[in-house]
């Protein structure tokens, strides 16, 4: 019997496999299509219920809409939205002003803009107020500008059949994963000053899993930020008797501790991490930003030197980094310069370690070698002033075409110019100088008044005083440009 031998030519199994993958590939189109089709349905649908719910029946009430990042949305009933919207109530009681805080911890500028339509259309405000920027100067937003695998990388997770098998691949795991997404969604409630959604998520967690502190410290945080500091204590009790408490756990409880002001049981919570798990360097380096931030130098120092002596990710200068920071906060230059340049040793493509370099000279009074080391970094700088310029330029343009008033702020510390130059034109905007004022503040306080920490470098995030003084100023612009009688006459005359 003589064999027959069938084969397929090469050809047509390559055109086979071709039309296979094209397949997939419009199978994929479609699927982002129609995903992305009724994505649009249910916001163009919230959109309508928002703007139902919150339509304006006091006739009286002005509505005032604060974008930004976390400079903006943390701190509670603190942060200096909540506090402007006092400010302005109090001085001005014959107006009922709304205050509506939409920053977003940890967005840059492009994030915030992407957000802006639905804020108009769902809270129709009277006026926008902006202090955005600061976050677009980072690494990753370097990488995804100047390297083709980061923006190929972004574009996939950015799609939103990527998405989608996220979430249906999180449905096949353990409950483990669900209870990590319970707690990052009550994390960015939190920050969102969401206390009731973001109550029920660590509850959740909770009925999951009796045993999870993750849970305890989250009500913990909830509690505190809203002034029920008993029942924040309480949850952290529970989350040391109740539940099994990691490392990380105690490390949360230590910062909660000290936001409670109870820094013996705060420290007693850091060692306890560390006796946990003696090896893990990141462990020392928050226990010694605990002792700085109690003033406790020599108990910092040898934390951060012991961190040092562990370290052992050739990637990360973070221990170094922070040491800097530690040294350069108490003006002890020669000392911050060595750390930052070991940070630079272990990572010299991180940029930031030039501009911490800078501030350092700048801080020396050795303006020339400041601007040396300002200049290492400018190729990441103007890649970021530039995303900076378009997008405020986008905000301009989508709230001045409603007819809705513009109102942008400069950080604290910062130079107004720097503001001025990312608009093409000025015209019907106001701009809200906050250097002066905090600079003549700190001429008769401690930085640890106004700013919780350097995370910018010259400035940080506000505590509750610094938060104050901002809310402060912006109200006096706001009355003096606004609402006074002159202002009122003039826009009539008009």
């Amino acid at each position: 019997m003589q064999l027959k031998y069938y084969f397929t030519p090469p050809c047509t199994s390559m055109r086979k496999i071709g039309l296979i993958i094209l397949g997939l590939f419009l199978g994929v189109l479609i699927l982002e299509a129609g995903l992305r089709l009724a994505g649009l349905s249910y916001l163009t649908w919230q959109d309508y219920q928002n703007s139902r719910a919150l339509k304006k029946e006091d006739k009286g009430e002005y509505r005032i809409l604060c974008l930004g990042e976390s400079t903006t949305a943390l701190g509670g009933e603190d942060a200096y939205p909540r506090q402007l919207e006092r400010i302005l109530n109090r001085r001005l009681p014959e107006r009922r002003s709304t205050v509506i805080n939409k920053g977003l911890p940890g967005a840059d500028t492009s994030l915030i803009i992407s957000e802006l339509e639905r804020y108009l259309n769902s809270y129709s405000p009277d006026m926008v107020i902006a202090m955005m920027g600061i976050n677009d100067d980072d690494a990753e937003s370097y990488l995804l500008l100047k390297n083709r695998f980061y923006r190929f990388k972004a574009l996939i997770k950015s799609s939103r059949v990527y998405k989608l098998f996220k979430v249906l691949s999180a449905r096949l795991c353990s409950r483990e994963t669900f209870k990590k997404m319970y707690l990052e969604r009550g994390d960015s409630y939190l920050e969102l000053r969401d206390y009731e959604k973001a109550h029920s998520m660590f509850q959740e967690i909770l009925r999951m899993d009796p045993g999870q502190a993750a849970g305890y410290i989250g009500l913990g945080r909830c509690y505190y930020e809203q002034g029920q500091h008993l029942r924040s204590k309480e949850a952290f009790l529970k989350a040391r008797i109740r539940g099994r408490a990691k490392e990380d756990d105690y490390v949360e409880l230590g910062w909660g501790y000290y936001d409670l002001e109870d820094n013996i049981t705060a420290e007693s919570m850091f060692k306890h991490a560390i006796e946990l798990r003696p090896e893990y360097y990141h462990l020392y380096v928050e226990a010694a930003q605990f002792y700085h931030a109690i003033k406790s130098y020599i108990q910092a120092e040898e934390m951060f030197k012991k961190a040092i002596s562990l370290k052992v990710d050739s990637k990360d200068n973070w221990p170094y980094s922070a040491f800097g920071w530690h040294y350069l906060e108490r003006n002890m230059y020669r000392q911050a310069e060595e750390m930052f340049r070991k940070a630079l040793d272990v990572h010299p493509s991180d940029l930031g370690v030039y501009r911490d370099w800078g501030l350092l000279k700048q801080a020396e009074g050795k303006y020339a070698q400041a601007r040396e080391y300002f200049a290492k970094a400018q190729p990441f700088v103007e890649e970021s002033r530039a995303k900076t310029f378009r997008n405020y330029q986008r905000l301009r343009g989508m709230v001045l075409k409603r007819g809705i008033k513009l109102v942008c702020l400069q950080y604290p510390l910062r130079s107004l110019e720097d503001l001025r130059r990312m608009f093409a034109s000025e015209d019907r905007v106001t701009f809200v100088d906050n250097e002066m004022i905090f600079r003549e503040a700190l001429k008769d306080g401690s930085f640890d008044d106004y700013f919780t920490d350097r995370f910018a470098g010259d400035f940080g995030h506000c505590t509750a005083k610094g938060n104050s003084l901002l809310a402060e100023n912006v109200a006096e612009v706001l009355i003096k440009e606004y609402f006074s009688p002159d202002y009122a006459y003039a826009a009539k005359k008009r």
